[in-house]
């Protein structure tokens, strides 16, 4: 066990009472690996006394906190403080594919620029394959001076390059700005090794509440060290902007008027479904089944809709998946309301993905998947189920996040939940729907 002090020995985090001071804190940094700044504050808001509980927790050694990490983009340093915003910039599709001619053959260019001299044709190109964002990294983009650095070119000639390539439409300014010197990581808490064997001991004098030592995982091995962001992308973009953007988002929605702070709340939580495998190879979800399948969503939530209704409220932040993983989310769901939720409950999934260009995927995926279960009401739930689709800059724009009227959504059709399944990556329905993907 964990080499304790005196005092950290003698604290008891008021389990000794029906309401012990630590029990919201422990609810949230044990949900998750590293609790952010906004979750901290949106929870802070919600009901008070979580950030007093984090510092006396902090103070004593139980929680460990590190500030914010701020980088220059440029040279991958640390900085003391972030700069000002500028443009951001992307290649157009026309763009990509002048990019895609010139890699081939940097003579395209020279052809489509008499003016261009021979000795800075590369440089340019190498200036557009800079701007080549791909995937989430589109919505930041880069900056001029970054993708002037990169090609090598004179400060004043990648302005000028980029001012003429946004002329002709090679390059698209983004609507946004963003600085170069900025927050790669937020101000965050984790819990310590001293913690998880103080607690162990607490529960021991206080065993009422020794139920919370596995959903806590008291026992486990591993406790994180600070962050050294090593790998940063060259538009910013970290290892952990997944769990960074799904805590904003999660901030988003505990501050919803439609949010049930009574209810369940659960980041990651993890449910091991039963199911036996098909002839066709499919697993079919059923109790008793031979098969474990794993659904772990990024979080859970109880919400009252637009009538008052309570709904269970499953929410996805797809960064990287494809479309495709997003349909095996869909059917893991629907295992999961067959087999853990009773029929008259009303349940809801939540995909936000990245970017708004994005967003029209997820729109056909949802449509598509209420067309296949009104096909097979056999693989539909029971339960009243409704599928939505929005993207992060709308969600954290919104009034209310939670609000029908900022998704796209579509209720799916009921059925019998005696066949919902999931289908291996060569026999999926979703082939019938995206056969081209």
């Amino acid at each position: 066990m964990s080499a304790r002090s005196f005092s950290q020995r003698s604290e008891t985090f008021g389990f000794e009472t029906l309401v012990p001071w630590s029990m919201d804190a422990f609810n949230l940094i044990f949900k998750v690996p590293r609790t952010y700044q906004a979750l901290a504050q949106a929870v802070e808001d919600r009901s008070g006394g979580v950030l007093d509980a984090l510092k006396r927790l902090e103070s004593s050694g139980f929680v460990a906190r590190q500030d914010p990490v701020l980088l220059d983009i440029r040279t991958g340093k640390r900085a003391a403080r972030a700069g000002r915003p500028v443009d951001r910039y992307v290649l157009s599709r026309s763009g990509r594919t002048l990019c895609q001619a010139a890699r081939e053959d940097d003579r395209v260019l020279e052809d489509l620029w008499a003016r261009l001299e021979a000795r800075n044709t590369k440089k340019v190109l190498l200036l557009m394959e800079a701007l080549d964002c791909r995937g989430p990294e589109r919505r930041v983009g880069v900056s001029c001076q970054m993708a002037t650095i990169a090609s090598g070119l004179p400060e004043r000639s990648g302005r000028f390059w980029m001012n003429k390539l946004v002329e002709e439409k090679l390059v698209t300014r983004l609507d946004t700005q963003l600085s170069d010197v900025r927050e790669i990581i937020p101000q965050h808490w984790r819990p310590t090794k001293a913690l998880a064997a103080q607690l162990q001991d607490v529960f021991v004098e206080y065993p009422q509440w020794a139920h919370l030592a596995g959903s806590w995982r008291l026992r486990r091995k591993r406790f994180l060290d600070d962050i050294n962001p090593g790998r940063v992308g060259f538009s910013g973009a970290s290892d952990y902007d997944h769990d960074i953007t799904t805590q904003h988002v999660l901030s988003a929605v505990l501050a919803s008027n439609r949010f049930v702070a009574q209810g369940s709340f659960d980041i990651e939580p993890r449910f091991v479904l039963e199911a036996n495998v098909e002839p066709n190879g499919s697993l079919l979800f059923k109790n008793g089944g031979s098969e474990a399948v794993v659904y772990q969503p990024d979080a859970v939530f109880v919400e009252r809709d637009s009538f008052g209704k309570i709904r269970k409220s499953v929410l996805e932040y797809e960064r990287y998946q494809t479309r495709r993983d997003g349909w095996m989310h869909l059917e893991r769901m629907c295992g999961w309301v067959a087999l853990k939720r009773l029929p008259f409950e009303s349940v809801s999934l939540r995909f936000v993905v990245d970017s708004k260009s994005r967003l029209r995927a997820y729109v056909e995926l949802i449509e598509a998947f209420a067309d296949y279960l009104k096909d097979h009401p056999d693989r539909a739930p029971q339960n009243d189920v409704t599928l939505y689709a929005s993207y992060v800059d709308n969600v954290l724009s919104q009034a209310d996040p939670l609000d029908d009227r900022g998704w796209y959504r579509i209720d799916l059709p009921k059925g019998d939940g005696q066949h919902c399944a999931l289908h291996g990556r060569a026999k999926t329905p979703y082939n019938d729907y995206f056969a081209t993907e």
